[in-house]
């Protein structure tokens, strides 16, 4: 939590150095989501909707190409356990489950955006986008939703069926 330096001077009595750690700087109070919010009342003040939505649009695309380089080269459960994995790692307490019938649920049991989702749905709207983008194989459809009053959000993934076949 907290470390430890002394430091001798030329006389007297060593002083004494005490700086927080990172996991104790951690322990503070943060309001990043104040910061988020007012910017993006900001933006739409400034330049509508749309920049907002062309800026989401930007984030997706960055968010996808870091995606699609983390779930290469695995079959479609693999990738859905996956991105669970990496919705979990920035927050969203992700998880997945197999269903019977073939498809699976991504699970998020925590919205990290929230705060700025509740106001601004094009957040959420780029979120299904982006699970949409890395699972091209797959249709995706958000079943449950934070914002809707549901307890979590729950995106339900099928593949989609082949009509060459």
């Amino acid at each position: 939590m907290a470390r430890h330096q002394v430091e001798q001077k030329s006389r007297g009595r060593p002083t004494h150095r005490y700086r927080l750690t990172d996991s104790g700087d951690g322990l503070f109070p943060r309001r990043y989501e104040n910061l988020a919010q007012g910017l993006v009342d900001l933006i739409i003040e400034l330049d509508g909707e749309a920049k907002l939505r062309q800026l989401l649009d930007l984030r997706t695309s960055r968010q996808l190409e870091a995606y699609r380089q983390r779930l290469e080269g695995r079959d479609l459960a693999q990738r859905v356990e996956a991105l669970a994995r990496l919705r979990d790692e920035e927050g969203f307490m992700g998880r997945s489950e197999s269903v019977a019938d073939g498809s699976f649920l991504l699970i998020e049991n925590n919205c990290a955006l929230c705060d700025v989702a509740r106001c601004c749905s094009a957040v959420c709207d780029s979120e299904l986008e982006l699970f949409r983008g890395v699972l091209p194989e797959a249709d995706v459809q958000r079943v449950q939703h934070l914002r809707e009053g549901d307890p979590l959000c729950v995106y339900r993934i099928e593949r989609r069926v082949d009509p060459q076949r």
